[in-house]
């Protein structure tokens, strides 16, 4: 069974709507995109596409602080923690698949400039197991 949000919409259900509608984000009025998805209450989000740099349209909905019944508008900021890491894993896995570059490349041969002084080992990449499983230490209060 699927959790609940507090307004009762199914969670479940909204990140499929998001996830069916994302690969038509950038032919969207982004303005609907989340329509019927996440209600004026609900915990929000904000979507943005860009295009040479510019922002071409910007979509928001729900809250940024539902305590504080705080709404995301185009200029709320958010703390992305570690989501980075898969947007640079897919791109470096994109460039190896086009040629640029090789997964057993010296990344300082593509980053000369990089304070790297030795070529880290393919296990020093592998993230342990303890860093997959959420965030609880990192939204822990001793951490902030």
């Amino acid at each position: 069974m699927a959790a609940a949000k507090p307004g009762g919409a199914d969670v479940a259900g909204a990140a499929n709507g998001i996830l069916e509608r994302a690969g038509q984000a950038w032919q969207m009025d982004l303005s609907t995109f989340f329509e019927g998805l996440i209600g004026p209450d609900d915990p929000g989000m904000a979507l943005a596409t860009y295009r040479d740099g510019a922002v071409v349209d910007v979509g928001c909905a729900g809250l940024a602080s539902v305590e504080f019944g705080v709404p995301i508008d185009a200029r709320t900021r958010f703390d992305i923690a570690s989501a980075s890491k898969q947007f640079t894993a897919v791109s470096v896995l994109l460039l190896a698949r086009d040629g640029v570059l090789a997964l057993s490349d010296d990344i300082r041969d593509h980053l000369p400039e990089s304070w790297i002084r030795r070529s880290p080992s393919r296990s020093a990449c592998v993230i342990p197991p303890a860093c997959r499983s959420g965030f609880p230490w990192w939204a822990s209060p001793v951490f902030r």
